[in-house]
């Protein structure tokens, strides 16, 4: 069992293995006798992450060269583009962060190009042919622009996750491409949650704070705990 700067790297990788997001891509831990660069990786920024930092490029070559490995410490490009993980980079990519374990890179998602619709013709019947979110019909010109000739596209109901069966709705190309990906939709084309937070800070002064309490009520105890670990 490998602990390095407090990080034990064996508990580490299980616990994320096994919280993740499914659908997320696991690299593996060891490449024969050795550790896998990207798995490192992983764990490394998971830990890091956690007090919701950007840990640098160069922070990472030092965990490496603490465990004896040297080369590239650019390990964090592969998990995001070959298995999906949700890393963002901080100003002039000069930190790195894992967003979370539980969503999808939105880039990763967008470049799949996997069609895992079963029957899109089938699909688009249940919704007789209609935009499951304004209800323009394929065919005919939308009614919020005249000019335009409704072709139904695949939307997602939850842009965190693969365009398959049980995440797919048909949508117009107005309201395919406006929603983009601030919102989360049920089956039924209706919001059923934000998936963009920072869209609060757009609502009124009175409903952010609500939603503060709320949040506050829900993650009292998590800050205390965090509060107590510093």
């Amino acid at each position: 069992m490998m602990i390095i700067d407090g990080i034990n790297i064996e508990e580490t990788y299980k616990y994320i293995k096994n919280n993740r997001n499914p659908k997320i891509k696991m690299p593996s831990l060891f490449n024969k006798e050795n550790y896998c660069k990207a798995a490192l990786a992983l764990v490394f920024y998971y830990k890091k992450s956690n007090k919701n930092k950007y840990s640098s490029i160069t922070d990472f070559g030092d965990f490496l060269r603490k465990l004896g490995m040297n080369g590239s410490a650019e390990a964090h490009r592969g998990l995001k583009k070959q298995y999906g993980w949700n890393l963002h980079y901080g100003t002039g990519h000069n930190g790195v962060k894992l967003v979370s374990i539980k969503t999808i890179s939105p880039s990763w998602i967008k470049n799949q190009h996997l069609d895992k619709i079963t029957n899109w013709s089938e699909l688009k019947k249940t919704y007789n042919n209609k935009c499951a979110t304004c209800g323009a019909k394929e065919g005919e010109q939308h009614p919020k622009d005249k000019t335009i000739k409704v072709k139904l596209e695949k939307g997602h109901m939850n842009p965190n996750e693969l365009l398959e069966d049980g995440n797919t709705i048909p949508q117009c190309s107005i309201c395919n491409k406006t929603v983009g990906n601030k919102w989360i939709f049920n089956n039924k084309g209706l919001v059923s949650a934000l998936n963009k937070p920072e869209l609060i800070l757009k609502s009124p002064e009175s409903v952010q704070k609500s939603v503060f309490e709320l949040l506050k009520k829900k993650f009292e105890k998590d800050l205390v705990l965090q509060q107590d670990s510093i």
